[in-house]
């Protein structure tokens, strides 16, 4: 296929991207996605590149859940081969989470596909959230046995007081334990 040829060759342009904006929450430093297509945009198209980004809609699941995310595709004019990705979009619940959400699959998924140099400070939130289930992992391993909670059936409705439903959410699960809404027992069974 002609386009692997041709991101081989982009590839070899050794692009990377600098990161030209600070996150007001966290403090840290990232690539914008002006900063990414600023560099990439004109390389692609020399090379007969086109980038095609588009949302991508399937309805509203149960529970209000946003079925949609961005499909970026890396588009061969010469012969129509492709390569593409999709990308979910997370937590999109506002017109303003969307955009969001929809700016950042826009970013991550050229700086993916390209295979672009781009260290990821905004993945601090994720070394955050293990940072956080390490922790209570050992306080957990700190309760004696006889306190230490137990759901004793699993077949109550999502969103239900029990957390290790199959639909159970790390939200939910922390809640359950925050309010301490679960069945205790002498077991150890979540």
């Amino acid at each position: 296929m002609a386009i692997y040829k041709k991101l081989l060759e982009f590839q070899k342009k050794n692009i990377t991207v600098e990161k030209d904006a600070t996150n007001p929450h966290f403090k840290n430093r990232y690539a914008t996605l002006n900063e990414v297509l600023a560099k990439v945009k004109g390389p692609l198209n020399e090379l007969g590149i086109v980038i095609v980004q588009r949302p991508y809609f399937d309805g509203v699941g149960t529970g209000g859940q946003l079925h949609a995310g961005l499909t970026t595709e890396l588009i061969d004019t010469s012969d129509d081969t492709k390569v593409s990705c999709f990308m979910p979009y997370v937590g999109a619940d506002t017109a303003q989470k969307l955009g969001s959400a929809n700016t950042y699959c826009r970013r991550y998924s050229l700086v993916t596909l390209l295979g672009l140099e781009d260290e990821d400070d905004d993945g601090e939130m994720a070394s955050l959230a293990r940072k956080t289930f390490d922790k209570n992992a050992e306080a957990i391993k700190k309760v004696p046995l006889e306190d230490k909670p137990v759901v004793e059936r699993n077949d109550q409705p999502f969103g239900s007081k029990y957390p290790t439903e199959p639909n159970a959410t790390p939200e939910n699960i922390e809640a359950a334990f925050d309010n301490q809404t679960f069945t205790k027992t002498k077991d150890w069974r979540i």
